[in-house]
């Protein structure tokens, strides 16, 4: 396995125009957590099993550690090509957090860094809108013509249907726009240009009649914030967000550049295409940057009852089905049985350029799960399902 692995690495080495120094995917994985034995019960020599024989003791934090790392680094040199970062949030012990392959053609990938999380961003600008209805600023029943008069959408939108995907609005970023956005990557775009090629005639479907993901939908979902709060999305996240909860490596990064390079995202050819877009092609559909230890924490926060109260929590998870298997809600998706009999699973994955990621929190164990790739070639499914394996004892 390994020599495969690393023949893939040298492939991809050469498919990046050859660089020296490209390190390989299962040799360089960093952990960031100390190693200590909380979390792990001692072992009662008089309990049986029932056959005789004495349970095993329970994992101690050490271990699961340990186990966490093996999984990263044996998935990655089964399915990954760049690098890939994890962070994992459980109540018994530390955050866990760790890396495997490479930042860029020359540069280890640390757990640490910075990569885009494309609409995972949706879940940062549903809750900021839904902690606005909170305080009593907008209803999600709002119709979206109240607060945005002059984008001529249809008056039977709500600000619900937005956040669901359940608007009918189509998505802008078709083929041929990104192929001219990708042209013109120095070049801004109107927020309100972008709902405009998303609304215009035919719709997918009546609005509340369906579902299909749509950027269109959030990009209206950002302006609807502005229009409320007579602020930026960016100030609008900061205040509502990411200021409360600490996360002190996210960024919206049209207002607030990233402090530091980002690693670089590859497409499914092996082409460096981090900078292929202007920041405002995304913008609160898809714009925010972030780390896999930032990203757990803002899904066990949002998903875990620890952000929003009660009331709003069920308005984030009334959901409706995406015939996929999973329900959508408002910026969450909801898995019924993700794994088996684990229970509920709440999360959101994420596409942009060069990147993917995903964010997974199992309810009844209170477990998260955070996955941050700089590449297109491969998913982050098979991490999380191993990261999750190894939590629960699967």
């Amino acid at each position: 396995m390994r020599r495969a692995t690393q023949r893939r690495a040298h492939l991809l080495c050469a498919a990046l125009l050859t660089s020296a120094g490209c390190t390989y995917g299962a040799e360089v994985t960093h952990t960031l957590s100390t190693d200590g034995n909380g979390g792990g019960a001692p072992h009662d020599p008089t309990m049986s099993s029932g056959n005789g024989t004495a349970p095993p003791p329970p994992a101690t934090c050490a271990q699961i550690r340990a186990e966490l790392k093996a999984t990263l680094e044996t998935t990655f040199g089964e399915t990954g090509f760049v690098g890939v970062t994890s962070a994992v949030l459980t109540p018994e012990c530390e955050p866990w957090v760790g890396a495997a392959g490479n930042a860029s053609l020359d540069q280890p990938m640390f757990p640490d860094r910075l990569m885009r999380v494309g609409s995972i961003t949706q879940t940062y600008v549903a809750a900021a809108l839904i902690a606005l209805a909170e305080r009593g600023q907008l209803s999600l029943d709002d119709t979206v013509v109240q607060h945005l008069p002059g984008l001529g959408l249809n008056d039977e939108l709500t600000v619900r249907t937005l956040l669901r995907h359940t608007s009918g609005l189509r998505d802008y970023l078709d083929p041929s726009f990104l192929e001219e956005a990708a042209a013109n990557p120095d070049q801004s775009v109107p927020p309100e240009l972008l709902v405009a090629l998303g609304s215009t005639p035919p719709a997918e479907f009546p609005p509340g009649q369906s579902w299909s993901p749509s950027r269109t939908n959030y990009i209206g979902a950002g302006l609807l914030l502005e229009s409320v709060t007579e602020s930026t999305v960016g100030t609008v996240l900061q205040d509502e967000v990411l200021q409360p909860l600490d996360l002190d490596a996210t960024f919206f990064v049209h207002e607030s550049p990233a402090p530091v390079p980002l690693a670089s995202g590859f497409d499914s050819a092996g082409n460096d295409v981090t900078h292929l877009l202007h920041t405002s092609v995304l913008w609160s559909a898809g714009g925010m940057v972030s780390n896999a230890l930032d990203v757990a924490r803002w899904g066990h926060a949002l998903f875990g009852e620890r952000f929003l109260d009660e009331a709003s929590t069920w308005e984030l998870l009334d959901a409706v089905p995406t015939g996929s298997g999973a329900s959508y809600g408002l910026g969450v998706y909801v898995y019924e049985h993700r794994m088996g009999e684990l229970g509920r699973a709440l999360g959101h994955h994420g596409n942009a350029p060069g990147y993917q990621s995903e964010v997974v929190h199992l309810r009844d164990h209170d477990i998260t799960v955070a996955v941050l790739m700089n590449e297109e070639m491969s998913s982050p499914e098979p991490y999380i399902t191993g990261l999750l394996e190894v939590l629960t004892h699967q």
